[in-house]
């Protein structure tokens, strides 16, 4: 076990006793983690000095603090409860407490920002001298009040071309603050790459808890598919019916099962890979698929190859700085 990550949600509200029953419970089932990265998220607004104490008393290393902006007017258009104020005294606090693997959550292209808006968020975020830096595109969620009132033009959104150039902003701007772009959105100074998010990214194995949790499991290609995922039980009064007062362990019966075949789950690999800035290590990919499956891929890929959207480099199958906006189409090519 390399990684252990607490998140989503605001899991930072949980008191630190709770997390000392649960990492107790689940260190008894695993017993060889040397030098484990465990990362809990946190919302500004719920730590306090004492809570990160206690927190790194338990071994978490490694926070992904919500900042989202750092404008107080854009924080209350996406919903947030904690102010720019509050990131400040967050960010102060586990500086205090000598926590160097601090990631940054921004969030930009949110209703009214600006390209100018987006550099003060970029800015602040590296004066803070966090590790690592993730930045989405707001993604709009249906139903959501802020979803409703762009939906009714009552809130003007960045075009997609506008989008672009914020991404494009982004990448230019941390990357020349002396962060590695290693993924579509994140960002980090040497050595703190996310260990969590690239066992997504590599499609390892990972095991989720929690209501709605989705865990994965790679199989062979004897089973008759390559991958097994299984989800939890949505409804958290009857997740917590399943364990009948067995605490965590044994797991609950997944209420979903998807086998992913072995060509699906190649493909899955290829598009995955493209999320990483270095790309796909083609050799490797062949010798844990087999060399037929990449030939076919790079024969789906030529088009793109030939447009400038994708490029092979020292055996590394990768996106180029235009294939990067246009990723899901490129994706696309290799599913049909």
């Amino acid at each position: 076990m390399r990684s252990v990550y607490v998140g989503g949600g605001t899991p930072s509200l949980l008191s630190p006793s709770f997390y000392s029953t649960f990492f107790n419970q689940l260190f008894s089932h695993f017993h060889d983690y040397p030098d484990i990265e465990i990362t809990l998220e946190a919302n500004p607004a719920t730590l306090s000095w004492k809570k990160i104490r206690e927190y790194q008393a338990l071994g978490i290393n490694r926070f992904s603090l919500g900042a989202q902006t750092f404008a107080d007017r854009g924080l209350e258009l996406l919903g947030r409860r904690h102010s720019s104020a509050d990131i400040h005294t967050a960010v102060a606090m586990l500086n205090d407490c000598g926590v160097e693997n601090l990631s940054l959550d921004l969030i930009y292209a949110y209703p009214g920002q600006t390209l100018a808006d987006l550099r003060r968020d970029l800015e602040v975020a590296v004066k803070l001298e966090s590790a690592h830096i993730s930045a989405y595109c707001l993604a709009l969620e249906p139903g959501t009040p802020l979803a409703e009132a762009v939906k009714s033009g009552r809130l003007p959104i960045p075009t997609e071309n506008d989008q672009c150039r914020f991404m494009e902003e982004t990448i230019r701007f941390l990357s020349a603050s002396g962060y590695e772009h290693y993924e579509i959105s994140n960002f980090c100074r040497p050595g703190f790459r996310s260990r969590h998010n690239l066992a997504y990214w590599e499609l390892k194995d990972y095991w989720g808890l929690g209501a709605g949790a989705w865990s994965s499991k790679r199989l062979s290609k004897n089973a008759g598919c390559w991958t097994v995922r299984y989800l939890d039980e949505n409804d958290v009064k009857r997740y917590l019916r399943h364990f009948g007062g067995g605490g965590i362990f044994p797991r609950p019966v997944p209420v979903e099962t998807d086998t992913i075949p072995y060509k699906i789950s190649f493909a899955e690999r290829i598009i995955m890979g493209f999320r990483m800035v270095e790309g796909v290590d083609l050799i490797a990919v062949a010798d844990e698929y087999d060399h037929e499956l990449v030939k076919q891929a790079l024969s789906r890929l030529e088009e793109s190859m030939r447009e400038g959207l994708v490029e092979c480099v020292h055996n590394h199958l990768r996106l180029t700085s235009r294939g990067r906006l246009l990723a899901d189409e490129i994706a696309l090519a290799l599913l049909d």
